[in-house]
């Protein structure tokens, strides 16, 4: 069918006008999709907002529709819904979810469930960038991790500095 409107394109009107129309029809094309993925974004947003503040009643299903568009941060707070409800099982699946998408708080969690060193190490690293980027609550907990030793050796000089960040 492509091939026979071409045909009659080029037939009547010339090359020039048929890359003419077919450019303006992929740019229409890239516009819708540009727009389902801003759509997309801005639901993961709307449900992450909601899942940290807690306030609506359906604030879990929130959380976890958030973490089902990649919202690692809402992966760990249905994590630690389920362990909240002594469903280590959900609680594991959800905190390695969130882990895996870069979420410090998922890391230490997952790390503190399996007594894994890895994802400690890994939490580490990600609680550094989070308190990089002016997240207090990752500066807090990388300082309790550097005081207790988790995820790598203590040391007490940077639990501090860290805790200085935390309350700046």
């Amino acid at each position: 069918m492509k091939a026979l409107l071409l045909l009659v394109c080029l037939s009547f009107w010339g090359g020039e006008a048929c890359r003419k129309n077919s450019s303006q029809e992929n740019r229409q094309k890239n516009v819708e999709a540009r727009r389902r993925g801003e759509f997309r974004g801005r639901t993961m947003i709307d449900k992450a907002d909601l899942c940290e503040k807690k306030t609506d009643k359906s604030y879990v299903e929130a959380c976890i529709r958030a973490c089902e568009l990649g919202h690692s941060n809402s992966c760990a707070n249905v994590a630690s819904i389920e362990l909240g409800k002594n469903n280590r099982k959900e609680g594991l699946k959800f905190s390695e979810m969130a882990c895996d998408g870069g979420s410090g708080i998922g890391c230490e969690m997952f790390g503190d469930l399996k007594a894994d060193e890895k994802a400690l190490a890994m939490a580490r690293i990600h609680h550094r960038v989070h308190c990089e980027q002016g997240y207090r609550r990752s500066c807090r907990d990388l300082a309790s991790m550097f005081e207790k030793g988790k995820g790598g050796k203590s040391d007490l000089n940077t639990a501090r500095h860290f805790k200085y960040l935390a309350e700046r």
